[in-house]
């Protein structure tokens, strides 16, 4: 079993950020209760839990303690190997901080860092600087062997020597994993419909995906990246493994079999009944699609089976596809959704 837990909660809202997330902390104690209310329709647990994530939002603006009673209803299940992730802002991340979480499990963190240079970083609405990312990733390192950083790239300003000067900075501090996003303009955000802050030349971008790999990032899915198998994160390949999980929170999404299930996005009606779900029924086409795009843009493989054997020949002989084991593996994860949709 596997858990994703949502924690809407910031100190400001970046100007990209599409998630459900506010910066009315004092509304914490209330989304709490209705949090544990809401894990606790789940239990007693049948399985034992794999992985849980802590997404958000900005779960380190919450105390610690605030953690306990989510981590006492869940504690008895725990798998021995289990992997606790847990999302962080260098802003509001402390030493203090993170012990209290290791105690209670947390064993993988992920920064959410997005840029080292001073104005990006204020053209993405973040509130930290530079040094606070360095600071807080010193601190985290000597803590917690297993952390992650975000990067976001594909900016206007991302030309040659701005994507250099993050290489060199990724580099120097010898991450075991990388999350790397282009920027994408999402609806209901202050950056939707503003092309002119994305990088229009692709070559750019591409640029720094394979500059990740010389540095000795591996790509195991289109925007992460892993210095060895040992720091793949679980909970997230679980995913593009078609798992089923729980979503605990507002706005969360779980999946059991061929049901999708969608918890409120309004903080009000979520609050007032966080047991409440809507139901997606999908179909088994629905299904064979899903893993057709998940696994392609991964490195999960696709089962031979789910696809037309000419075409898998096809692609076998332009070298875009990896044919091992009954399964093929996508050669080149950039090109993934151009994969997918020939052959669904």
């Amino acid at each position: 079993m596997r858990i994703y837990i949502h924690i809407p909660f910031c100190e400001s809202k970046c100007a990209y950020c599409a998630f459900a997330s506010f910066t009315n902390l004092k509304k914490i104690d209330d989304y709490f209760d209705a949090l544990k209310k809401d894990l606790l329709r789940f239990l007693p647990l049948k399985k034992s839990i794999k992985s849980i994530y802590f997404g958000g939002g900005t779960p380190s603006v919450v105390l610690a303690q605030k953690y306990e009673d989510i981590f006492a209803c869940l504690k008895e299940y725990f798998h021995k190997n289990i992997e606790i992730s847990i999302e962080a802002n260098p802003n509001s991340f402390s030493l203090e901080w993170i012990k209290s979480m290791k105690k209670l499990g947390v064993n993988r963190l992920s920064f959410g860092a997005q840029s080292f240079d001073e104005k990006k970083l204020k053209f993405l609405n973040r509130i930290h600087s530079k040094d606070e990312v360095l600071k807080a990733i010193n601190i985290a390192k000597n803590e917690i062997e297993n952390y992650s950083i975000d990067i976001i790239y594909g900016t206007y300003l991302d030309d040659k020597t701005m994507l250099d000067y993050e290489l060199e900075n990724i580099d120097k501090l010898k991450l075991n994993h990388l999350s790397a996003y282009t920027l994408i303009l999402e609806e209901n955000t202050s950056f939707y419909n503003k092309d002119e802050y994305l990088q229009k030349d692709d070559e750019l971008n591409v640029y720094f995906y394979n500059s990740l790999h010389k540095i000795g990032l591996k790509a195991y899915e289109v925007s992460n990246f892993a210095r060895s198998k040992k720091y793949i994160c679980k909970h997230n390949l679980a995913y593009w493994q078609k798992k089923d999980y729980i979503g605990i929170g507002l706005s969360s999404v779980g999946s059991k079999a061929n049901k999708r299930y969608y918890a409120s996005s309004n903080f009000s009606e979520y609050v007032k009944n966080p047991c409440k779900r809507q139901i997606e029924l999908l179909s088994k086409e629905d299904i064979r699609l899903e893993k057709i795009f998940l696994s392609l843009r991964s490195c999960v493989g696709l089962n031979v089976k789910e696809i037309s054997q000419k075409k898998i020949k096809e692609l076998l002989e332009e070298n875009k596809i990896t044919l091992k084991s009954n399964k093929i593996y996508n050669n080149n994860f950039l090109i993934s959704d151009e994969i997918a949709l020939y052959l669904e």
